[in-house]
């Protein structure tokens, strides 16, 4: 029987490794075959912590213990918030939205009657956009795509900057880490 919290140690010892092997860059997919041993030094238990192969070469670990994917590039769009995009944006339009916008005044907004008629086009084409989305049940991306497909007036000038947008998400991602593993005692072996 192991120490209590024998279990919760490996599992931190595992992410300490884990960190470490992410740190490195690598380009291509690796294949090994870990051959571990572990004992816990306070019940003197053992156990032998090994690759499960298959000589097929079959399987996510194609036939080794443990296969790391290679890194890639992906966009996370979460990097630039839509909220932080919205914001920018709507701050270089007040001005065109505003009629006589003096910046040291405030303007209710929440009064349809201090809206030009701009902002009342756009809030309207916003709940036309958001209408269509729900009737037809769509994600998020292709609420997007359609909208422009349907209604962009500037789709080009659009599709530029959200492309400018995006290239500000691209990050590399760690290659995924495949495990094929068995546990068993190793009782007797030599340390």
């Amino acid at each position: 029987m192991t120490t209590p919290g024998f279990g919760r140690f490996l599992a931190e010892a595992g992410k300490h490794f884990t960190k470490l092997e992410r740190e490195s860059v690598i380009e291509d997919d690796v294949l090994s075959n870990p051959d571990v041993l572990v004992k816990d030094l306070q019940s003197g238990d053992s156990f032998r912590i090994r690759s499960v192969t298959n000589e097929e070469g079959k399987g996510r670990t194609l036939g080794f213990g443990y296969r790391r994917l290679k890194d890639s590039e992906q966009h996370l769009p979460f990097k630039v918030s839509p909220t932080l995009q919205l914001s920018v944006l709507l701050d270089m339009l007040v001005p065109m939205l505003a009629p006589e916008y003096n910046s040291d005044e405030e303007l209710d907004y929440e009064n349809p009657e201090n809206w030009s008629p701009l902002v009342k086009a756009a809030y309207r084409r916003i709940a036309e956009a958001m209408t269509e989305a729900t009737d037809l049940k769509l994600k998020p991306k292709e609420q997007a795509k359609l909208w422009k497909e349907r209604h962009a007036k500037h789709r080009k000038a659009v599709d530029a900057v959200l492309k400018t947008v995006r290239e500000g998400t691209l990050t590399t991602k760690s290659g995924d880490m495949i495990a094929s593993v068995e546990i068993t005692a190793a009782e007797g072996e030599e340390e």
